[in-house]
């Protein structure tokens, strides 16, 4: 983010205004929860049972008349959604790309643009259905697939990153740039929009000849890229000072309450200590009745323990909660100041300061940082979860912030440090991929576990040529095997 910022490309969509919006409640074994997100026109209109299978069934024309053959086409439809397929994390980030799209038609192009036009009667018939309009029936709307010539500009203004002018008449004139955007987003975009026309329509024009010779040159000069990683030893320190420093090199601290800055720190301690992506401890945290001090945990004549057992029931392959993972969270002999333990610890006490013993590890606070934000659900108010994006964004703000090796950093540089890191320590393949609940085949584990095997080999070769020379790694944190207890065949170990 920091390299396009550098060229002037925003870190929010100026379209974003243009997004519609819905409350979501969830309940789960964790409890109820709350959270307001960005939903594409498209996908409201196939949850409010607009998809083809439910009208050619409305219109007795497929299904041979059958409820129950007409609702598994309805929920198959409503599944892929957003042309995620059958993973629901993964269907709202495909859901993302189009809802940008839609935004984009109505930010963008020209009143009278055909797309423009699309994506307004989408916006009309929703406002009718939800407003319960008598005699209105969603089987009647006449929906169209996207505009393959609309879907091509699309492509070259995120792939881009020049300037381009609004044409419609509520922007006219209005400036924007383009977002830089990699293959693999520009490619599942094409994929995302070819599913939820197919649903929607019954056809679709994403795969036309033109786009199909976009991105083919676009694969042509594409380069796998993974996130950056850092030096533990070195990028710890530097996040710790950039996490509660008030001011760093002129610019000032993007944490502005000392609440956020402790939550923010045993995050990402806690990301480290687990190997966790950053939905981990937002989309999926775990509540605090997850946590487990013992009696045996407690160090005689002091209060803090020596480690903490979490329980984790739900994570990124995980996502239904049918296995889970018991881990042990040490103390950080080395270094107090990098302790997860004591990190957790007086987190704990901040909450329990704030009236809060149950509900998710890590609330989500407010716009201003110095409250838990709370919804109501079936008149009981919950605690609400941080998302994900709401702390990709903390971290990535963190890390421009901290500079130097963490600069172009992302969340995810975190898990790719942190098995170089265990690696160096001297931990096997086997306990860093039970512990960061990796696929066995994963290749980019492979890839990370190849950086951490040599950076070993290179400390081998110093310790050689100097028998006093210790890693800086043991002065700052050295990475423990975390325990590992399965509870049974139907809830086992991670995968």
């Amino acid at each position: 983010m920091a390299a396009k910022k550098a060229k002037g490309i925003e870190r929010k969509l100026p379209w974003a205004v243009l997004d519609r919006r819905e409350t979501r409640v969830a309940s789960d074994e964790d409890g109820a929860h709350k959270k307001e997100v960005c939903i594409s026109r498209g996908r409201a209109l196939l949850k409010a049972g607009a998809s083809v299978a439910s009208r050619e069934a409305a219109q007795g024309n497929a299904f041979g008349g059958s409820r129950v053959v007409r609702e598994a086409h309805e929920s198959a439809a409503r599944d892929v959604a957003a042309g995620g397929g059958n993973q629901e994390n993964t269907a709202d980030g495909y859901d993302y790309m189009i809802k940008s799209f839609e935004s984009w038609a109505m930010f963008a192009l020209p009143d009278d643009h055909d797309e423009h036009k699309r994506v307004k009667a989408m916006d009309a018939a929703l406002k009718r259905f939800d407003d319960k309009e008598e005699g209105f029936s969603i089987h009647d709307v006449d929906l169209r697939p996207a505009c393959p010539h609309a879907l091509l500009t699309f492509l070259h203004v995120i792939s881009d990153e020049k300037e381009f002018e609004c044409e419609s008449s509520a922007f006219a004139g209005t400036k924007y740039r383009g977002r830089a955007t990699g293959f693999t987003n520009v490619s599942r975009m094409v994929t995302a929009q070819k599913k939820l026309d197919n649903n929607l329509c019954g056809n679709s024009f994403a795969e036309s000849e033109a786009i199909k010779s976009f991105l083919k040159k676009k694969g042509i000069d594409y380069v796998p890229t993974s996130a950056p990683g850092y030096d533990v030893a070195t990028g710890l320190p530097l996040m710790r000072e950039a996490c509660f420093a008030p001011e760093r090199d002129g610019f000032r601290n993007p944490f502005n309450t000392g609440i956020q800055r402790q939550q923010m720190w045993t995050m990402l301690l806690w990301s480290h200590a687990t190997f966790a992506r950053g939905c981990l401890f937002t989309d999926f945290c775990p509540m605090i009745n997850q946590l487990d001090i013992p009696a045996e945990a407690r160090i005689p004549g002091m209060g803090t323990p020596a480690f903490i057992k979490l329980r984790l029931t739900r994570w990124k392959h995980n996502h239904s909660g049918k296995r889970e993972q018991h881990l042990l969270i040490h103390a950080n002999k080395a270094n107090p100041r990098f302790c997860p333990v004591l990190a957790m610890y007086y987190w704990l006490l901040t909450l329990k300061a704030n009236g809060i013993e149950d509900g998710p590890l890590f609330p989500a606070l407010n716009n201003a940082h110095d409250e838990f934000l709370r919804s109501e659900v079936d008149g009981v108010m919950h605690l609400e979860r941080m998302s994900s994006n709401t702390f990709n964004t903390w971290t990535r703000r963190l890390f421009e912030y901290a500079g130097g090796e963490l600069a172009e950093c992302t969340h995810h540089s975190i898990r790719r440090a942190c098995v170089k890191w265990a690696a160096r320590c001297g931990a096997s393949e086997h306990d860093i991929k039970r512990a960061g609940r990796w696929k066995h085949s994963s290749e980019r584990f492979a890839q990370y576990w190849g950086d951490g095997q040599t950076s070993l080999e290179e400390l081998t070769i110093m310790r050689t040529n100097n028998p006093n020379f210790v890693d800086p790694i043991y002065a700052v944190w050295r990475w423990q095997p975390i325990a590992f207890e399965p509870t049974g065949a139907s809830r086992g170990g991670p995968g």
